[in-house]
């Protein structure tokens, strides 16, 4: 029995307040009367990265003084260094044990325990009921399946995983104002500033996540790890309850008047089959009917499905594909993915011509492949811009090309490789995740800037069909591709690149003055 008064405090330390895990957490202790409150530490000036000021970190201290359990939520490696200042802080200063959760301490919980008193090994919302249950009344927690602990001998002990939790009964992961704060220079409350909720719901959408679990297990991704770690807890895929995803959209709806978009986060949309499709379709069209974003694979998209969407006036606004190598043996034999070239082309013209914008992912910086590989991903998108786009007058605009550098995380199949052919060093957690993301298009990576950028820059920037196909299969061709990628023309690009944006700088700066 949960003791009246215990107080649980979340902590996550995402760049917005879409997390999902501490929100279906609270949501889930709230609903068995557990009082839980969720605290959003994004970093001082890079979201993301950036460390927290003293100032900062003390008022997380001084409100975290009146909880009894307090969590710290990791969605990856890249928030350790400021998960790790705010632990160091919070020790010294409260009596409430810390509780570690998260992607990175489900792959590898014993390494966080010197960090805090315990780690979540598995789900959470049964290990939080259960610590909330003994830890007011003196009870021994040693025995709760997914807890990763010290013993009394000082030797780190994992609990065996507990099968999941039944998600398709959960309740509504509605956001609480009264239990809500974000950190800036003081801890502010969403009842005190609903602007807090309504500029990242503005910025990025309303987000939610109605599938836990991916259909996936690419061999780069945490879900892979994920799947080891849960291969004996239950179905990979869980799908929450319609009743439940219609009850949070329309308290959003309520909360946030102004709302404009909605984003399902799940990693596959239309992993859903026909029917249910429909019936989520006819559900949201009749109670929610706000224009939305997802992520999707070509695997499961069908024109049945899309025909769902329109018979139900549904606007599916745009859409993630990760197409990640133009290569099938990259795919295949590096990243285990299912990939077919004929079958990505079409669908993709079936969201061009339906008028649904398309981001497509692309990963580059794969010490795995070889020029032949790289180049391929270019040939392959000379053929989506001929195949798909130089054909057809109607449809939306083209799509758009994201690339991410590839990185490694601990717990996947790639890492292990990486570490066991030495592509990446012993300190590769430290210097690498800890200090940078996946994105590849910023101008901090710009020393690494050749082909790959120049690709992307022409398959997003030149919109005519015709001569973007052109320098694609140019650019597609292993010498020339290996050439572009010398350092020499590396730097060359660099060079022209920084060029190029003093000469904007210029440009802007005389036309503003000349309109002073």
């Amino acid at each position: 029995m949960t003791q009246p008064g215990f107080r649980i405090l979340l902590i996550d330390l995402n760049r917005d307040v879409f997390a999902h895990g501490v929100r279906h957490l609270a949501a889930y202790l709230r609903d068995r009367g557990v009082h839980a409150s969720v605290l959003f530490l994004p970093g001082d000036d890079d979201p993301l990265f950036g460390p927290v000021s003293p100032g900062r970190l003390e008022a997380v201290a001084r409100f975290a003084r009146s909880f009894d359990l307090v969590g710290i939520s990791l969605l990856t490696h890249h928030m350790f260094p400021r998960a790790e200042q705010l632990a160091a802080r919070l020790r010294g200063e409260i009596r409430a044990p810390i509780l570690w959760g998260g992607v990175p301490v489900i792959s590898s919980p014993e390494s966080f325990l010197r960090h805090g008193d315990y780690a979540c090994a598995g789900e959470g919302e049964e290990l939080l009921r259960g610590l909330a249950e003994r830890l007011p009344a003196g009870e021994p927690v040693s025995d709760l399946a997914n807890l990763a602990f010290v013993d009394a001998d000082g030797k780190p002990r994992l609990n065996p995983m507990a099968p999941f939790v039944d998600v398709s009964n959960y309740p509504a992961c509605v956001f609480d104002p009264e239990n809500f704060y974000l950190v800036r220079d003081r801890v502010v409350g969403f009842a005190e500033d609903p602007s807090i909720l309504e500029r990242d719901s503005r910025e990025r959408g309303y987000t939610l996540l109605t599938v836990r679990g991916c259909p996936f297990a690419c061999t780069y991704c945490c879900n892979s790890a994920l799947r080891k770690r849960y291969r004996d807890c239950g179905p990979a895929l869980r799908r929450h309850g319609l009743p439940s995803v219609m009850a949070e959209l329309e308290h959003a709806r309520r909360l946030l008047p102004g709302l404009g978009m909605m984003k399902f986060d799940e990693d596959d949309f239309f992993e859903r089959d026909e029917q249910d499709l429909d019936a989520f379709a006819a559900a949201y069209g009749r109670r929610v009917d706000l224009p939305f974003w997802c992520n999707g694979s070509v695997r499961h998209i069908t024109a049945g499905k899309i025909e769902a969407l329109r018979r139900h006036k549904l606007r599916l606004e745009g859409i993630k594909l990760g197409l990640q190598s133009g290569s099938g043996r990259t795919n295949r034999e590096i990243y285990r993915r299912w990939f077919d070239p004929d079958v990505f082309r079409e669908r993709l013209g079936m969201l061009h011509e339906a008028g649904i914008a398309v981001i497509i992912d692309i990963i580059t910086g794969n010490p795995f492949e070889g020029i032949r590989e790289r180049s391929r991903t270019y040939r392959y998108l000379a053929e989506l811009v001929s195949g798909v786009y130089g054909r057809r007058a109607t449809g939306s605009r083209r799509a758009t090309v994201l690339a991410h550098k590839l990185v490694f995380y601990p717990g996947t199949e790639l890492f292990r490789r990486a570490m066991e052919e030495g592509a990446i060093g012993a300190d590769y957690v430290e210097k690498v995740l800890y200090t940078s993301s996946s994105h590849a298009g910023r101008d901090a990576n710009l020393p690494r800037k050749g082909a790959d950028w120049l690709g992307v820059t022409v398959f997003n920037r030149l919109r005519a069909p015709r001569p973007a196909a052109v320098l694609l299969r140019l650019l597609g061709l292993p010498a020339v591709y290996a050439l572009l990628d010398s350092a020499p023309c590396r730097a060359t690009l660099r060079t022209a690149y920084a060029l190029m944006k003093r000469f904007r700088a210029l440009v802007r700066k005389r036309g503003g003055g000349a309109m002073e």
